[in-house]
C-alpha cells in the first residue's frame, strides 16, 4: 500500500500528492535498483579494464604463466559478476514496477469501491480495464530500467576516474567532452 503522509498540494499541481505518496512508497526499491545497476556497470569497466594487463601478458614474454592464468581469473569472474549484477538490476527494477502496478491497481479498484450504485451503473467496465491494462502497462513496463537515471552519474565519474588513472587524465577530459558534445548533438 502507498505511504500516505499529509503533503502540502501545489495549487499548480495537482498530481504533487500521488507523486510524492508514491515516491515515498518506493524509493527505496529504486535505490536498491540503482546500487546493483552501479555495481554491474562497475564490474564492466573493470573487466574492461582487465584488458591491459591481459594485453600486457600476451605481449611480454618475460612475465610467468601464473601471473597469465591470474589476469584471466580475474577478468572472467569480473565478466561473471557484471553480468549476475545486470541481470539483479533488471530483476529488481522489474519487480518494483510490478509492485508499483500492483498498488495502483489496489488503490484504483479501492477508489471504485467507494463510488454509489448510481455511479457504479454509469461507469463502463471497459474504460476501468484499459486503465489497468493499457495505461498502467505502459508505466510500469519502462520503470524497470528507469533506475539507471540514478546510477548514470556516478557509473560515468567512476569511468572517468579509472580511465585517468589508466591512461591518463587528459583523456579522460578529451573522453568526457566527447561525451558532452554528443549530448547537445542528440537534441
Amino acid at each position: 500500500m502507498l505511504v500516505v503522509e499529509k503533503k502540502t498540494l501545489k495549487k499548480q499541481d495537482p498530481y504533487y500528492a500521488t507523486r510524492s505518496a508514491i515516491w515515498d512508497t518506493f524509493k527505496w526499491h529504486f535505490y536498491f535498483s540503482a546500487f546493483w545497476c552501479y555495481i554491474g556497470e562497475c564490474c564492466s569497466i573493470g573487466y574492461n579494464s582487465m584488458l591491459i594487463l591481459v594485453i600486457g601478458y600476451i605481449t611480454d614474454d618475460d612475465i610467468e604463466v601464473k601471473w597469465g592464468v591470474l589476469y584471466v581469473a580475474i577478468f572472467a569472474a569480473l565478466m561473471m559478476m557484471s553480468a549476475y549484477f545486470r541481470n539483479r538490476f533488471i530483476f529488481e527494477g522489474y519487480n518494483t514496477s510490478l509492485h508499483l502496478r500492483k498498488t495502483i491497481t489496489i488503490a484504483l479498484y479501492n477508489k471504485i469501491e467507494r463510488l454509489t450504485v448510481k455511479s457504479l451503473t454509469e461507469t463502463d467496465s471497459g474504460k476501468v480495464i484499459s486503465i489497468i491494462s493499457g495505461d498502467l502497462a505502459a508505466i510500469a513496463r519502462p520503470l524497470c530500467f528507469s533506475t539507471i537515471i540514478l546510477a548514470a552519474p556516478f557509473v560515468n565519474l567512476t569511468a572517468y576516474i579509472v580511465l585517468a588513472f589508466t591512461s591518463g587524465i587528459e583523456y579522460a577530459l578529451i573522453t568526457f567532452a566527447w561525451w558532452i558534445l554528443l549530448l547537445i548533438l542528440q537534441h
